[in-house]
């Protein structure tokens, strides 16, 4: 318990990097040496971090491009090595698929619950609450170990918590089949298997730490918004984007390349849409970009033939997107906006559109295009080439 609790204080330290000055504190060759410190045996440390680094040593973040996070991986995969007594070649077979992992759930955590922090703490500094503002900072600096997964067996990530779980590490689990192996192996678990509702599960557990920390006075009244008109405001929006989801199928369901751009809460939306829905899903080319990103290099490569979808939200970050809808018809002639504002849910309060609701809607509006894709293609969403059909 001990040497967990050292190993936590080094990757503290590590993803302090930022506050502390560009010290390169984060590189698995300097975490490598406090975990070997940490665990008694410096030299393989040194070893370990400085194969680590070779295989990172190009992780960097360029502008908002985020890399697979070689803190996590690092300390990690040097750890297990050395207390599984192997070689270098455990440190890479554990360190790399970790580093990515966490990515992901940074892009889970930055992407869709700090803009909600941030959110708050902008309320709380309208109110002069500096207190309330101070525990936003907290709260979203200090992050729970999350592990996200459907199904809970898949092969890597069952292996990865066996992994953490030596460390000592607290896991929350959001898994939709109970009796799983992953389910079995979480600290917390929470399980909600009604399809569609991967997203909202998240943002109803967050709301509910927050309202149980008291950073969310309005929890009461949003959830009642929540329950009386949710439900048949998102099948209204959905019957109105019917139109429009077979009019962008028709255009768009041979495309050789999709680019979707989205911010805030749609950065989520964005991610898990092109590549779950339309390379997973429909075998459909596409990429999804940050609208920061996208102003940093994609635009060179836009023509006037290039697809090029924008989500825009209702949240802090819509003037990200919005830059990128202002720029998009004076170098392209293939763009598609989609603007949550565009479809009006009676009963729910504007003040609380962009925290939740703009996330569901744009979810109606590609449930309407994925429908039309399915049938034109003649290809049922549920079939796949590779993915769990044979070993790898």
């Amino acid at each position: 318990m001990l040497q967990a609790i050292l190993l936590g204080i080094v990757a503290f330290i590590a993803q302090s990097e930022y506050a502390l000055g560009t010290s390169l504190l984060s590189r698995p060759i300097v975490t490598g040496l406090f975990t070997g410190i940490v665990l008694g045996d410096i030299n393989t440390g040194i070893i370990m971090g400085a194969t680590l680094e070779l295989a990172f040593i190009g992780s960097f973040s360029v502008g908002a491009s985020i890399p697979p996070d070689v803190v996590t991986g690092g300390i990690l995969g040097t750890a297990f090595a050395i207390t599984a007594g192997a070689g270098t070649e455990t440190a890479l077979l554990l360190g790399l698929p970790i580093a990515t992992l966490t990515l992901i759930l940074k892009n889970v955590y930055l992407g869709l619950l700090i803009p909600m922090m941030n959110q708050k703490a902008d309320l709380y500094a309208a109110d002069g609450n500096y207190k309330g503002v101070e525990r936003m900072h907290l709260l979203a600096g200090f992050g729970l170990s999350l592990m996200l997964a459907l199904t809970g067996t898949t092969q890597e990530v069952v292996k990865a918590v066996e992994e953490i779980k030596k460390v000592g590490a607290t896991l929350l689990g959001f898994i939709d089949s109970k009796g799983s192996i992953l389910a079995e192996q979480c600290d917390h678990v929470i399980t909600y298997p009604a399809p569609g509702t991967e997203q909202i599960k998240f943002f109803m557990v967050a709301d509910r730490l927050m309202k149980n920390h008291g950073d969310f006075p309005d929890y009461d009244a949003y959830y009642r918004e929540l329950d009386q008109y949710l439900a048949k405001g998102l099948v209204e929006a959905e019957k109105q984007a019917d139109k429009f989801g077979r009019a962008f199928a028709e255009q768009h369901r041979h495309d050789a390349m999709h680019y979707f751009i989205g911010a805030g809460n749609q950065w989520g939306a964005v991610y898990s849409y092109a590549m779950c829905y339309w390379e997973e899903q429909s075998w459909l080319r596409s990429k999804s970009i940050h609208a920061a990103e996208f102003l940093h290099g994609t635009l060179e490569i836009v023509d006037e033939t290039t697809p090029v979808t924008v989500f825009l939200g209702e949240d802090e970050q819509r003037p990200l997107s919005e830059r990128v809808a202002k720029l998009l018809p004076r170098i392209c002639g293939n763009y598609t906006l989609i603007d949550t504002k565009d479809y009006p849910v009676s009963g729910i309060s504007e003040k609380y559109r962009g925290r939740v609701l703009s996330h569901l809607l744009m979810h109606c509006v590609t449930q309407r295009i994925d429908a039309y894709v399915e049938q034109m293609n003649c290809h049922p969403m549920e079939i796949r080439r590779y993915y769990r059909q044979f070993e790898y």
